[in-house]
């Protein structure tokens, strides 16, 4: 990694094995570079993903009280809770 005129750079790919996560970092890598840097939740569609959204967890932090928020969980992931654990609170789930 390096830094460059816009911030942080990523010099070299990590070397992923597998598929989705590969899939996964170049999303989010071109998504760093449209918006010069760490990516607004906004701009994460995760139906660009349709392979890895079962895997896929988003977080959030609620501004106005800093409590996290699953905002997003995908079906392995509720599998492994036994219950839709999307829209809540960590303490909820935890």
């Amino acid at each position: 990694m390096g830094v460059g005129d816009d911030g942080l750079e990523i010099e070299s790919s990590p070397p992923l094995a597998d598929e989705g996560l590969r899939a996964l970092y170049e999303y989010w890598r071109v998504l760093g570079l449209q918006s010069g840097g760490l990516p607004p939740l906004t701009a994460f569609d995760p139906l660009c993903l349709p392979r890895v959204l079962p895997n896929i967890w988003v977080i959030e932090a609620e501004p106005e009280s800093g409590r996290l928020r699953m905002r997003l969980a995908g079906e392995c992931i509720n599998a492994i809770y036994r219950r839709s654990i999307g829209r809540k609170f960590f303490a909820e789930v935890f």
